[in-house]
């Protein structure tokens, strides 16, 4: 297994070569998998969660994304150890 890296694209694309032979990595564009992770969270968290008031929210949203960022570095460290 290989070593997840938080920085790499979630959803990479292959190498394109322009007619010149240059090489446009159009992998390097949109979020890296850390991001990915921490949105799928957020997307569960905000579904599921219930703030008592409207005043409460800017606090819950805050609060969810620490934790969501949080599960994304779990979910990666884990997978760094490899297979067992």
């Amino acid at each position: 297994m290989t070593k997840t890296n938080p920085d790499a694209p979630a959803f990479p694309s292959p190498e394109v070569r322009g007619p010149d032979g240059c090489g446009i990595h159009a992998a390097e564009l949109g979020q890296s998998i850390r991001q990915w992770y921490a949105g799928q969270f957020m997307g569960h968290i905000i579904a599921t969660a219930k703030a008592g008031s409207e005043a409460e929210i800017p606090f819950l949203l805050e609060k969810s994304a620490q934790f969501a960022c949080a599960a994304a570095d779990a979910i990666i460290a884990e997978l760094r150890k490899g297979k067992p």
